[in-house]
């Protein structure tokens, strides 16, 4: 799986998109809608707990 968001500028909002790696030409598996622009250059950290 490969995720990603895609922001729309003009709008200020971004979509949380979800692609099976395998098969990279089809449709999306899954959009999330976020309200807001999520800042270009985001990324997270995994720690353990």
């Amino acid at each position: 799986m490969l995720t990603t968001f895609v922001s729309n500028e003009d709008k200020g909002t971004s979509d949380l998109v979800i692609i099976d790696a395998a098969n990279f030409e089809e449709e999306p598996l899954a959009k999330i809608h976020l309200p807001v622009r999520v800042p270009t250059g985001f990324h997270g950290n995994w720690i353990s707990t």
